[in-house]
């Protein structure tokens, strides 16, 4: 697995906290991995039209 660096405002951080300390989610990675994957299969759909590819390709033309 690698490893990435994300910045939070406070109000996010104390968010995942709290849902950490109700036993939620047991740790911070486990919270981001699991809104990752939430919206990866939110965007799913598209990722198997090729939309977001051929948005990316159209956007980095410019």
């Amino acid at each position: 697995m690698d490893n990435i660096s994300v910045k939070l405002p406070d109000w996010m951080i104390k968010a995942i906290n709290r849902l950490i300390e109700m036993g939620i989610f047991p740790n911070r990675s486990e919270f981001i991995r699991a809104a990752i994957r939430r919206l990866l299969e939110q965007y799913s759909k598209d990722l198997r039209l090729g939309l977001i590819e051929k948005s990316i390709a159209f956007n980095t033309n410019e």
